[in-house]
This record gives structure tokens, sequence and C-alpha cells, in this order.
């Protein structure tokens, strides 16, 4: 897999797990894009083909994948289904059509922190989010739904708001891939959660929901927390307070190892580069300079 190419793609991508609930309120801009102005409904035929033929491009090279037949399976689950009936199980046969075995100690998992998660992600080059992974790829950025029964094929002027159905076609997908994306994580992983806002930890974004309870602490050595928090402010929430703490709490009577930091130095410096003459910005830069080089 072409790591670093499907990287340039997601750069300025939003996933649409990202807003599962819906973002909070005044997020702020280096953690979540707005949703309404970035994700994008899946466009009529002239779209198809160039969704299926980047598909084929980028992952032809693999042999295992039939593109043309995951696209089959894909468009089996929802159009013969009304936009607010796609079960999770409804996709089983574009999953298995789909199977990707993951690394081990690069796992990225993240609530509200889309933006800084997948800079960090890239400019590291070490980690991989659910959006790296094959399924992650190909429905990134995008919202569908199917027609009413009686008129088989998709919907390419509106589709439901997730809020307005249990079984919204999105939302099962990306149920579904979250919970196959914990399944396989082993090692050490990485959580970065956003201490500007209130709930950083809630049970029920996908993190919190889905991906915490899919973990197996028998596969997982450590869970590695990072809390980020605005440069502006507010500081909400951190290691030692907050909903994080009942985080911590979670992972402690499941078994699993942890640690928590509210201060990560390459995060810092990723915020900084959007906003460079926040006084925050300003005292780490003084810092770095003026440490002492070491004696060789």
């Amino acid at each position: 897999m072409h790591r670093a190419h499907l990287k340039t793609l997601f750069a300025n991508g939003l996933s649409p797990r990202s807003s599962v609930l819906g973002p909070p309120a005044r997020a702020p801009e280096i953690f979540q894009s707005s949703t309404s102005s970035r994700m994008s409904h899946l466009q009529p035929e002239e779209a198809r083909p160039r969704r299926e033929s980047e598909l084929c491009n980028h992952w032809s090279k693999l042999p295992r994948y039939d593109c043309e037949g995951i696209w089959r399976e894909f468009e089996e689950a929802v159009v013969r289904r009304t936009p607010c009936s796609v079960r999770v199980k409804d996709y089983q046969r574009m999953f298995r059509a789909t199977p990707q075995t993951l690394p081990c100690d690069k796992l990225l998992f993240w609530s509200k922190t889309h933006d800084l998660v997948h800079s960090y992600s890239a400019v590291t080059r070490r980690f991989w989010t659910l959006e790296d992974t094959l399924v992650g790829y190909m429905f990134n950025d995008l919202i569908w739904c199917g027609k009413e029964e009686k008129d088989r094929g998709f919907n390419f002027s509106a589709c439901p708001e997730w809020s307005d159905c249990v079984n919204h076609p999105v939302y099962s997908l990306w149920k579904q891939a979250s919970q196959n994306f914990a399944e396989a994580a082993c090692g050490n992983i990485t959580v970065i959660l956003n201490g500007s806002i209130k709930d950083a930890f809630n049970r029920k974004s996908m993190f919190g929901g889905v991906e915490l309870d899919s973990l197996n602490p028998r596969m997982v050595n450590h869970v590695n927390i990072k809390v980020v928090t605005n440069l502006e402010g507010p500081l909400i929430e951190s290691c030692t307070e907050g909903s994080i703490v009942d985080l911590i709490k979670i992972l402690q009577t499941r078994g699993f190892r942890w640690t928590c930091t509210d201060y990560d130095l390459t995060l810092m410096i990723l915020q900084c580069m959007k906003n460079p003459k926040q006084y925050s910005c300003l005292t780490c830069a003084d810092s770095l300079l003026n440490r002492k080089k070491p004696v060789l």
C-alpha cells in the first residue's frame, strides 16, 4: 500500500464519521472542519466512473482486490433499500471483499480532532488512521443513500440527516469499518482527544461507542492517550479532569495498560503552523531556540 500517496489525497478531506452526532459547538478550526461545506453527496453517473476508476488505479496492484466487485457489493447494499433501512449487516459482503491486515503499533484513533490528527499522521509518517484503510479511502468525504424501493438506484439530490434514522447508510458503513479497525489493533495504539470541549471522551461517538469496546486487551499492549487543546483555549478537559478520567477508568477495568499526556510538542507545533503569533507559540519557539546544544 502506498500510504504516503494516500496521505496527499486525505490532506483536505473530512470523514463522515467525524460528525456522528454533529460537531461540537464552536469546535476549534484546527480540530475539525465544517461538515456542511466539506462533505459531498455521491454524484450522478459522471462521478461513478471517477470513483470506481480511482479505486482501480490505486489498489489494482494488490491482486486480491476486485475493485469492480467491491463496487457491485456496495451498490447491492444500498440501492435496493430505502434511505433509512440500510443496516450494518447489509454491508457484510462488501467488507468480505475488502480484507486487510493492519500493522501493529501504528493505529491512531481520534474523536473531534479530525484535521489535527491527519496532519499529525502525515507529518510523523508512522501512524494509520481508519481513513488510511481501503474502505476508509473509498468512502471518505462521501454521503450516499438509496431511493424508495420502487425506484432502484442512488438518490443524488438529498439524503436524510444521520439523526433522522437509526439505519442510516453512511452511519452503518462507518460503524462496521470502525469496529473492524479496532478489532485489528495490536501492540501500542494512540488516541488523540480534544481537551477544548466538554465530553472529549463521549460514549456516543464512534471511538467511545464502537472502537473502544472493540479493542482486545490481549492484543493491545498500551493505549497512549494524547489530550490536545486549542491554542486560545479553553482548557476544559485533561488527563486528570473531565470525561478522560472516565476513559482511563474503563481502560483500567478492562485490563489495558495506558499512558496519558496533556502536552505533545509535535501536536503543538502543528497548531502553531496555522497560528504562529499565538503567545504559547512564541514562548515555545523561544524555549526551543534557547536550548543548550549538547556537548560533543
